[in-house]
């Protein structure tokens, strides 16, 4: 019998590192609403730039993050 496991991740997006360009974080957002981020803020549980960005691009539907030519949206990831 295969017992299926419990990922309390609902889903997963990467934010490029503002400190350093050629790296990114990971933003989770959890089944009950909240958002984990892989930074130093994030793992002191505190706001960082990276959820910021999350949220804002989810709300703001992708508008704030392409009238910057020079940065991507939020990629989700698997």
């Amino acid at each position: 019998m295969k017992v299926k496991a419990f990922s309390p991740v609902k889903h997963k997006y990467r934010v490029r590192s503002r400190s350093n360009p050629n790296e990114f974080h990971i933003v989770e957002i959890l089944n009950d609403g909240q958002l984990r981020c892989d930074c130093v803020a994030g793992f002191y549980k505190q706001e960082c730039y990276h959820k910021e960005k999350i949220i804002n691009w989810l709300l703001n539907n992708d508008d704030e993050i392409n009238t910057n030519k020079s940065e991507r949206s939020p990629r989700q990831t698997a």
